[in-house]
């Protein structure tokens, strides 16, 4: 992502008016799977909302699991599919898909592999560093731990989530080349995104947090207490697929904005020649 003389937050603006400049485009790209994926996200919270303050039995937990690997499932390829369109659709200017094509060939499958992997990954790191955790903490001690343990223990996480951004963004690049067709080449275009430096990483975290801070303060500070505390009365049961339907959405939209950035920073790096000089066996097909 070059930044010809803008700020980060100029850059954001950029990143918002390209995905919003055809807003039917952000649907096309997700395609059918994103309907499924709604469909069974609503679904999952309809059945949630009938088992509030009752403790679900054997098959009710098979029924909850089953349905959570169906959204698994579809929201994977709708957001595959999305990062693969908003990449060819940034480096060619051209709609790959329409709205009724499955849109999930080899790349597409072989980026989720590395996706899963990178996911189990992140799944280790973090059970090693919970573990860590519970080696050097007491659990007694920390009941009674005043504000500024737990501003410490906030501020850390904060640091440990920002740095796992960076790692995911920096990667990420080379899950668009993957998508765009390219030898997997994680470790090389590590290297080649080193002059991007922070910026790219700047970019991704302020165009989602413009969107998720909000969602997660209103889902703390309201939805939370309403959904907890209420009943299955008709007008909660909305209240809550609207808000599950609301959530859903910001969240195809941060996917949508996330795939521009994670392709512009790619084409970037290969207009410059910095991805050339680094990665001579991904080449830069595709453009």
């Amino acid at each position: 992502m070059a930044s010809n003389g803008q700020s980060i937050w100029g850059e954001v603006i950029d990143l918002y008016r390209e995905v919003f400049a055809a807003p039917v485009r952000i649907a096309r790209f997700l395609g059918m799977p994103a309907v499924f994926s709604l469909a069974a996200a609503l679904f999952f919270q309809f059945r949630s909302i009938q088992y509030l303050g009752h403790e679900p039995d054997q098959e009710q937990w098979g029924e909850f699991g089953f349905i959570f690997l169906v959204l698994v499932v579809f929201q994977t390829w709708a957001h595959m599919r999305s990062l693969s369109a908003w990449g060819r659709w940034v480096r060619t200017g051209q709609e790959p898909v329409t709205f009724l094509q499955p849109g999930f060939g080899r790349n597409e499958w072989a980026a989720t592999g590395w996706q899963i992997l990178y996911f189990f990954m992140l799944l280790i790191a973090l059970m090693v560093l919970m573990f860590a955790r519970a080696l050097v903490t007491d659990s007694s001690v920390e009941d009674q731990a005043g504000p500024g343990v737990w501003l410490a223990v906030l501020a850390g996480a904060i640091a440990v989530g920002v740095l796992a951004l960076h790692v995911t963004v920096r990667l990420g690049i080379g899950l668009m080349a993957v998508l765009a067709g390219e030898t997997p080449a994680f470790s090389r275009y590590w290297g080649a995104s080193s002059v991007l430096g922070w910026r790219l990483t700047g970019v991704v975290l302020i165009s989602q947090a413009v969107l998720q801070v909000p969602c997660f303060l209103i889902n703390r500070l309201l939805m939370g207490d309403w959904l907890t505390a209420s009943t299955t009365s008709p007008p909660d049961v909305v209240v809550s697929l609207l808000w599950t339907l609301a959530m859903a959405v910001v969240n195809f939209i941060c996917v949508a904005l996330l795939g521009v950035a994670l392709a512009r920073a790619h084409r970037a790096l290969s207009q410059d020649g910095t991805a050339a000089l680094v990665l001579p066996a991904a080449g830069g097909q595709g453009r």
